[in-house]
C-alpha cells in the first residue's frame, strides 16, 4: 500500500525526466571526451613513434623494426578504441532514449490516473493537493482535450444545427458519460438535430465553487455569439447547475433566462444518505478513545469538500460555511433558482415499494426522500406537470443514463 510518506518521497515524474536528459547527455559528453582525448594519445603516440623508424640511429636497425610494430599497434589500438567507445556510446545514448520513452509512457499513465482521475479528484478533492497535484480545471472539452468557449462555439457554428445542449456531469464522472457507447445520449441529440457541448469540471471542488467555475464557462459562451442552449446534468451536476443558477441571480447575469428545457436525471436535492452515514460513522470513531479507530475517523473525514456538501445538497457558499451537518437538518436549501426554468426531473428506484427500508435506499445513492425533494414544490408547479417527471424503477443510480427509458424520456423532452 502506497503510504502518504513515500507519496510525498516521489518525485514528480517531469523533473525525473528531466534529471535523466541531463543525465543522459552528461554521460555520452563525458564518454565522447574519454574517446577524443584516447584517440588523440594513441593516436599521437603512434605519429611519434612512427617518426622514429626513420631516425638515422635506427634506420637499417632491429629497433627500428620494434618502433614501426609498436607504431602499427598504437594505430590500431586507436583505432579499435575509437570504434568500441562510440560503440559505447550509442548504446548509452540508446539506453537513455529508452529510459526516456519508459518515463513518457510512465507519465502518461500517472497523469491519466491520478492527476487527471475523476474518480481520485472526487473523494480527494483539495485534501491531498499537497501530495497530488491534479490537471483538471474547469473547461468545455472536445475530441477528450480542453478547449476555450469560442472554440466550441465555432464547431457548434460549423455542425450546421440551430441548437445546443450544455452537458454537465456528476460525481465521478466527466464528459464521457454522454459520450461513450454506439447509443450514447450526445449521438442521441444529434439525431435530434441538437449540437452536445461537454464540459468538464474538478470533481472534487465545493459545490458551490463548481457553480461559480460554470457561471464563468457559460458566460464565455454567451459572449461568443447569439446561442440559447439547453441543459442536461446528472447527479451531483444538477446540484451544480443550480448553484451556476442561484448566482448567475445574485449577479443579475441577463442570459439566466436564455436556456431553452434543462433535464436534470438523479439530482441529490436533499442529500446523499452515503455521505450522512459517513460523516456521523467518522465522527463516532473519532469520539472513541482507541488511536487505531481514531485514525480511521480522522482518514473518512478527509474526503473533498464536494462529498461533504453532497450531504444535504448545498449549492452555497455561505451555507456550507455557516450550517454545521447538525443545523443542515431540516434546513431549506432551495432558494428559486429553477423557478424561471422549463426544468424536467428523472429518476431511479431500486424498488417501487412502500418498504420503509426500500424507500430510504432509493437509487441505492440516494434516498427516495432526496430524489423528490423538489418534485411537488418545483417541478409539478410548472406547466404539464404530469408530462415533466419520469420515474424509472428497478434501475440503480449508476444505471439510469444506461437505459432505453432515459433516452426516449430526452427525445420527448427535447423534440
Amino acid at each position: 500500500m502506497l503510504c502518504l510518506n513515500s507519496v510525498m518521497a516521489l518525485p514528480p515524474i517531469d523533473f525525473t525526466r528531466t534529471i535523466v536528459d541531463f543525465c543522459g547527455k552528461a554521460t555520452v559528453g563525458t564518454l565522447s571526451t574519454i574517446r577524443d582525448v584516447l584517440s588523440g594519445s594513441l593516436g599521437s603516440a603512434a605519429d611519434q613513434m612512427g617518426q622514429l623508424t626513420d631516425k638515422p640511429l635506427v634506420k637499417f636497425t632491429e629497433i627500428q623494426g620494434t618502433f614501426r610494430k609498436a607504431a602499427e599497434n598504437l594505430s590500431t589500438a586507436n583505432d579499435v578504441t575509437s570504434f568500441g567507445m562510440a560503440t559505447a556510446i550509442q548504446a548509452v545514448s540508446e539506453a537513455f532514449d529508452k529510459a526516456g520513452e519508459a518515463l513518457n509512457i510512465a507519465n502518461e499513465f500517472t497523469h491519466q490516473n491520478l492527476f487527471e482521475n475523476v474518480q481520485v479528484g472526487s473523494v480527494t478533492g483539495t485534501s491531498f493537493d499537497s501530495f497530488l497535484r491534479t490537471e483538471i480545471r474547469a473547461s468545455y472539452r472536445l475530441d477528450g482535450r480542453d478547449v476555450s468557449a469560442s472554440e466550441i462555439y465555432q464547431a457548434f457554428k460549423a455542425s450546421g444545427k440551430t441548437q445546443a445542449v450544455v452537458m454537465i456531469p456528476g460525481l465521478f464522472c466527466d464528459e464521457t458519460i454522454w459520450t461513450t457507447g454506439d447509443d450514447s445520449i450526445i449521438s442521441r441529440f444529434d439525431n435530434l438535430g441538437i449540437y452536445g457541448i461537454t464540459i468538464r469540471l474538478h470533481p472534487g471542488l465545493p459545490i458551490a465553487e463548481n457553480g461559480r467555475n460554470l457561471l464563468r464557462l457559460l458566460g464565455e459562451l454567451f459572449d461568443c455569439g447569439e446561442i440559447t442552449p439547453n441543459v442536461i446534468a446528472y447527479s451531483n451536476g444538477g446540484l451544480i447547475f443550480r448553484s451556476c443558477l442561484y448566482y448567475a441571480g445574485i449577479q443579475k447575469k441577463p442570459w439566466a433566462r436564455l436556456f431553452r428545457k434543462c433535464l436534470i436525471i438523479s439530482p441529490p436535492d436533499g442529500g446523499s444518505y452515503i455521505e450522512k452515514i459517513g460523516f456521523w460513522l467518522g465522527l463516532a470513531l473519532k469520539s472513541i478513545p482507541v488511536l487505531g479507530l481514531q485514525m480511521l475517523g480522522w482518514i473518512g473525514h478527509m474526503r473533498s469538500e464536494a462529498m461533504k456538501d453532497l450531504s444535504h445538497g448545498i449549492i452555497r457558499e455561505e451555507d456550507r460555511k455557516s450550517l454545521s451537518q447538525v443545523h443542515r437538518y431540516g434546513a431549506d436549501l432551495y432558494y428559486g433558482e429553477l423557478d424561471e426554468v422549463d426544468a424536467y426531473l428523472a429518476y431511479s428506484l431500486i424498488s417501487e415499494s412502500n418498504d420503509p427500508v426500500k424507500t430510504w435506499l432509493g437509487d441505492g445513492v440516494c434516498e427516495k426522500r432526496s430524489l423528490e425533494y423538489l418534485r411537488e414544490s418545483v417541478y409539478m408547479k410548472k406547466p404539464n406537470p404530469e408530462s415533466r417527471i419520469r420515474v424509472l424503477p428497478g434501475k440503480s443510480h449508476f444505471q439510469i443514463l444506461g437505459t432505453d427509458g432515459i433516452r426516449k424520456f430526452i427525445e420527448e423532452v427535447f423534440v
